[in-house]
């Protein structure tokens, strides 16, 4: 017999997911979907200082983004940088998306310093 994986998402970052889509669609109604290599840089904000896992939002903001038509897939994502910020009441999340091909802040080669 076959072996398999069987992923659960709870119904919090369901939730989570659809509040997502519901803020792209309001804020930013005429939004094109990105079809390009993609970078991000994504602060979180915890709402209490209760220890998190960063990794376990990252999924449910990329998955809810990417079903509101930021982006075609999550897979476009060539660097994602994530930063764990001050504690925010009721918990935020900023993010930057950009394209790749700008390299803005030197991704595409993270250690030319070494060679220079």
């Amino acid at each position: 017999m076959g072996k398999f994986i069987r992923l659960v998402t709870s119904k919090k970052a369901k939730d989570y997911k659809k509040e997502i889509i519901a803020l792209v669609h309001e804020y930013l109604p005429n939004l094109e979907t990105r079809t390009n290599r993609l970078a991000a840089c994504v602060s979180f904000y915890p709402p209490t200082r209760r220890k998190c896992d960063l990794a376990n939002f990252e999924k449910a903001l990329f998955d809810g983004l990417g079903e509101a038509g930021v982006f075609e897939d999550d897979s476009q994502f060539d660097c994602i940088l994530f930063l764990r910020g001050e504690v925010v009441k009721g918990g935020q999340v900023a993010i930057r998306i950009f394209d790749f091909e700008d390299d803005v802040v030197g991704l595409k080669d993270p250690w030319k310093f070494l060679r220079d």
